[in-house]
């Protein structure tokens, strides 16, 4: 019996990283006011990777927990744990203020569980148990990068409408006039995918260095055109910016000729395929959304801010306490007396977006909370560049707070993350990506 739950634990646990990117989910509440607000801010919904954290928890109560205090210990004091349990209660406490308190009760309960899963990830890290972690990712993140690659070539959806594909109007897919078409998977939007990807890519990292085997750098070429395919400007730049040097540091006592040569024709192979598939929608597309950038620089830094004059109104306001975990939308409704108003946004940026609903005292949490994590980069430079791709993504757009299963998908690499760092404090455990593997 214990070996079935267990593999069961291990399932679920495999299962909310392929489950957390996709768009489907049932509404259980919504708010009524304001109608301005668009339903999507507005609902609580349960989502398939719920079940798959249902399960999880479960089962993990089932084991008696408290028999793990000393590791949950050294979770919490030693690597920041501590601050997301400080986030999570001071979200509970701004249902005192929020005008939606059944919003804020929902988002901090459901804080509450991803940081359980976080913790759950980390011990199966700890035991050296997180391969089948890792393989499920990337395999769910192939497939979505595989759709997202069709429907860019195809400009338009590729029949897969059982599994939730939405289907789009080529000329206007987005509601945005300005917008071309561009592969979004089974997410809503191709941000979002490419959020998830950006995690793919790195996840594929890691398994290559555990032990160099061909098919982990065909995965990770397979998961970044599928990138290429969401035409999202700042996370392919992230990437980019951060895994290149990852890289070149992590080889640099191995570059050689022949190195280089392999690189270069792995490099030319996949940038064909590219062409091929995906480069003409891709590049005119990709064109057309960054030539502003280049016309006017000064474009780059709204983009940090964009949308962001309604949430600063509402911020200034309340600039200790904030409106209230998952209330600023509502907030900004109640700000902006605008009929149904489709543009009406939050800013993209998660760290404001989390000043105007937790307010400083929630800033504070939240960033110790990530600092503890990336303070630690040099014990493990793979996982901690990973986090710090997602923390610089994190300046442009808002899902991976937002979004629930994209947060939740959030917590599950701080799992990932707690578990490697605390496998690297404990000499008698390698740490994969430490070592260069010899076989």
């Amino acid at each position: 019996m214990k070996r079935i739950l267990n593999a069961l634990f291990l399932i679920a646990l495999m299962l909310i990283p392929v489950l957390s990117v996709h768009r489907y989910s049932v509404t259980i509440w919504t708010a009524e006011e304001p109608i301005n607000v668009g339903r999507v801010f507005r609902n609580l919904s349960l989502m398939p990777a719920d079940i798959a954290v249902g399960v999880a928890l479960v089962i993990l109560l089932l084991s008696r927990p408290w028999r793990y205090r000393a590791f949950i210990r050294r979770l919490l004091m030693e690597i920041g744990g501590i601050w997301w349990l400080l986030l999570a209660g001071w979200g509970v406490c701004s249902a005192l203020w929020a005008r939606e308190s059944n919003l804020v009760l929902y988002n901090s309960f459901h804080m509450l569980l991803e940081i359980l899963i976080a913790g759950s990830v980390a011990y199966v890290v700890f035991e050296k148990r997180e391969k089948p972690l890792l393989i499920a990712a990337v395999f769910g993140m192939i497939v979505q990068s595989l759709i997202a690659i069709g429907q860019l070539a195809t400009e338009g959806a590729i029949g897969l409408s059982w599994l939730g594909e939405i289907t789009r109007d080529p000329e206007n897919p987005f509601g945005f006039d300005t917008q071309g078409f561009r592969g979004y998977g089974l997410e809503s939007h191709p941000n979002i995918l490419a959020g998830a990807l950006l995690i793919g890519v790195f996840l594929t990292v890691i398994l290559w260095v555990q032990r160099h085997r061909w098919w982990w750098i065909v995965a990770g070429a397979i998961i970044f055109m599928g990138m290429l395919a969401t035409v999202s400007r700042n996370v392919i730049a992230v990437t980019l910016l951060t895994l290149i040097p990852l890289l070149v540091w992590y080889n640099r006592k191995y570059l050689n000729r022949m190195m280089i040569m392999r690189f270069a024709v792995a490099s030319l192979i996949v940038i064909g395929i590219a062409a091929v598939t995906i480069g003409r929608g891709f590049m005119g597309d990709f064109w057309d959304r960054t030539k502003i950038y280049v016309e006017e620089p000064q474009a780059f830094f709204d983009r940090l801010v964009f949308a962001k004059d309604d949430t600063i109104a509402v911020t200034r306001n309340t600039p200790l306490q904030g409106v209230g975990m998952g209330n600023l939308m509502i907030e900004i409704g109640f700000w902006r007396d605008v009929p149904d108003n489709p543009l009406l946004l939050p800013v993209h940026n998660v760290y404001l977006m989390v000043m105007a609903e937790l307010g400083l005292i929630g800033f504070v949490f939240y960033g110790m909370g990530c600092f503890g994590i990336l303070a630690r980069l040099r014990d493990n430079p793979i996982i901690g560049t990973m986090f710090l791709a997602i923390c610089l993504s994190m300046l442009f757009d808002f899902y991976f707070w937002h979004q629930l299963r994209m947060r939740l998908l959030f917590f599950w690499v701080i799992g990932l993350c707690w578990g490697y760092l605390l496998r690297a404090a404990d000499p008698d455990t390698p740490l994969p990506g430490l070592d260069y593997p010899r076989s």
